[in-house]
């Protein structure tokens, strides 16, 4: 038994870590790229070559070919990953160590085919083309991963980590020289008056009220109306605050203090707005519903941050 229980600690042991894997390449792609120790002279015109074959009959076609300098493809990496960084579900945000955001990961997380095949060939080749050439990332990602997350909108995470990564990544890239448009930030930003980023923290909210105040509901806001929200929130939203209103109400009868912190919350979105009312377009475009995908999980991911004792603030409210 003895040696049985030392075999299996040994085993423990030699378990990795990937989180530290992770860290290990980041690191050494900054050193190499401009670190004390870099190993890549920024002035060096050293070329890198990248070249994409498939079969095709008796033949062989190219279907990528892209070259520049090692600093430049290092570069560009390192900001893709940079882009892709977001706050983790559970409130954790590691700023200088984003994690590894493969291409096949990303592919896997939008689209419903588990077969690699089956994935649309243009996508995948301009998406690495992006990465490595630091563009901004095709449309058709950024649809792709819009209609995955309508497909899913019945599961309990429709906005995943990753979707939600890639979405504020392909705002971010686009709009970057565009003033106009606010850069969308790492985990939630408070200060963002952008309607759709509102519209989604606040359907974010309307749903954890809901949970609080059935608790194990079958069907919720999310499983019936995500769609409709994130798409034509003009015709829904008023529906889903007089909804809220009962939810509200009993959860304050019930739970005291919880109540009137989600009603703060609320009006700390509603007073963001114009007129401090919930009225929207009746139609979000594209890049609209990609805003609203990340307030949304921007306001889940913060709902779940822990302070020193390991309560949320929404417990440390029903504390006092």
């Amino acid at each position: 038994e003895e040696e049985a229980t030392s075999t299996s600690k040994k085993k423990v042991a030699k378990k990795k870590n990937p989180e530290q894997g992770t860290k290990m390449v980041v690191q050494a792609l900054r050193s190499a790229l401009g670190g004390k120790n870099a190993n890549i002279d920024r002035d060096h015109f050293d070329r890198f070559y990248i070249l994409a074959l498939a079969p095709n009959a008796k033949r062989v076609s190219v279907k990528l070919w892209m070259e520049g300098t090692i600093s430049e493809i290092v570069g560009n990496t390192l900001a893709h990953l940079d882009d892709m960084n977001i706050v983790r579900f559970n409130g954790l945000l590691d700023e200088d160590t984003p994690p590894l955001r493969p291409v096949y990961r990303i592919m896997k997380a939008i689209y419903t085919a588990t077969d690699s095949t089956k994935w649309p060939r243009q996508v995948v080749q301009e998406l690495l083309e992006s990465i490595i050439k630091g563009l901004p990332y095709a449309p058709a990602l950024q649809m792709a991963c819009l209609e995955r997350i309508h497909h899913d909108h019945t599961s309990k995470y429709p906005v995943t980590e990753l979707r939600a990564a890639l979405l504020k990544a392909y705002i971010n890239r686009k709009h970057r020289k565009n003033s106009q448009i606010k850069q969308l930030t790492m985990a939630l930003d408070k200060s963002n008056s952008n309607p759709a980023y509102l519209a989604g923290r606040l359907f974010a909210l309307l749903e954890r009220i809901q949970e609080k105040a059935i608790p194990g509901v079958k069907a919720n806001i999310t499983d019936r109306y995500f769609r409709t929200a994130s798409a034509t929130p003009g015709i829904i939203f008023g529906r889903l605050l007089q909804l809220s209103a009962f939810h509200l109400s009993k959860i304050k009868k019930e739970q005291g203090g919880l109540g009137y912190y989600f009603d703060r919350q609320i009006q700390e979105v509603l007073e963001l707005l114009p007129g401090g009312q919930a009225t929207f377009d009746k139609f979000f475009s594209p890049d609209q519903q990609s805003i609203f995908a990340v307030g949304y999980y921007h306001q889940k991911a913060y709902r779940d941050q822990k302070d020193e004792n390991g309560a949320t603030e929404a417990e440390q409210e029903t504390e006092n």
